[in-house]
């Protein structure tokens, strides 16, 4: 885990708050979600075992927009849409860490201003298509609200 090299360059030493986002693109259905999620909590066990004082927050796999049309219903369908698998994951680490040590991006890039979700396909949340110009990827009003949020998260940590 390139994380956790960078870590222990001596990086640790010397900051407080750590955290490693995984990419949309990172995680599909050819994902071995159980292994990747194994692989991850040992390193971060052993790096919070190894730097007591300093704070991990681990953060959700970010989303993507519900694909539209007959191509989306099929993917949906085959249990090709990735964004299940995403949630998958996410879930695994919902159910691990703490409000207090988690950055729930992808549940912030499937929330309305309205506090409303963004879900389709049984109970599948996926990123509000006004927060991206691909579908994929966060536009300006994407990025500045995820930004305001970790800003909050971080000004929140003790």
């Amino acid at each position: 885990m390139v994380f956790k090299n960078i870590l222990e360059s001596g990086l640790a030493d010397s900051i407080d708050i750590a955290f490693m986002k995984l990419c949309f693109a990172d995680i599909n259905k050819q994902t071995d979600l159980e292994e990747l999620f194994d692989y991850y909590k040992t390193s971060i066990n052993y790096l919070q075992e190894k730097y007591p004082r300093l704070k991990i927050i681990h953060f959700t796999v970010p989303l993507v927009t519900k694909q539209k049309g007959l191509n989306g219903l099929i993917k949906r369908f085959l249990k090709l849409d990735n964004n299940l698998y995403r949630n998958k994951y996410n879930e695994l680490l919902r159910n691990l860490y703490d409000d207090s040590e988690l950055f729930d991006l992808a549940k912030i890039e499937a929330k309305y201003p309205d506090n409303t979700s963004n879900i389709y396909w049984i109970k599948t949340p996926g990123l509000i298509p006004e927060y991206s110009s691909d579908g994929s990827h966060l536009n300006q009003q994407g990025r500045l609200l995820i930004a305001r949020e970790l800003l909050y998260k971080l000004l929140d940590i003790n």
